[in-house]
């Protein structure tokens, strides 16, 4: 919560965490009682007592939380059906990464840069993008982690030592 807090507060944003889905759930209350809605909800696929599907439908079935746009944060392949059936607008892979946290506000706000999925039809296998650098001695275990890497759409330099890899940060930049 303190990288996206940070990150959201870096955009002039005014972000509150939540620490379970009862401390949301309240929060989301206050603020439409204040009469200041959320438009957005982050909300994290594993919380500490429901998750966050669960959450997104209790948040959609309450009249006065319905217009508030809930974004799911979750590990790559958690991500289903019932996401979207519950009401999950948007969705963001974990680990965040900011530019993708900052293209998933501005779809939210209806100014995406480009388009992102929002039911489940329009879902596409999301691939990472980018190149890493990585620096593992064991010629098997780079030929594996490489390929994996490889499958996930990222493009990989591999180095066998620290001489190596310091050598190819001075050549490309890496993600």
């Amino acid at each position: 919560c303190a990288m996206l807090e940070q990150s959201l507060h870096a955009w002039g944003l005014q972000p509150r965490c939540a620490t379970d889905a009862q401390q949301a759930l309240d929060m989301l209350r206050e603020a439409v009682a204040q009469g200041q809605p959320y438009p957005l909800a982050l909300l994290d696929i594993q919380l500490r007592d429901i998750d966050g599907i669960a959450l997104a439908r209790i948040i959609k079935a309450d009249p006065l939380l319905t217009p508030t746009r809930l974004v799911l944060m979750s590990v790559f392949g958690q991500c289903d059906d019932h996401a979207w059936e519950a009401g999950i607008a948007l969705h963001l892979h974990k680990p965040v990464r900011q530019s993708a946290l900052y293209d998933v506000l501005l779809a939210a706000m209806g100014k995406a840069r480009t388009p992102v999925p929002a039911t489940p039809a329009e879902v596409q296998p999301n691939p990472l993008q980018g190149r890493v650098l990585l620096v593992e001695d064991e010629p098997i275990n780079r030929r594996v982690v490489q390929a994996m890497l490889n499958r996930l759409g990222l493009q990989t330099d591999c180095a066998s030592n620290g001489q190596l890899a310091l050598a190819a940060i001075a050549q490309h930049h890496y993600d």
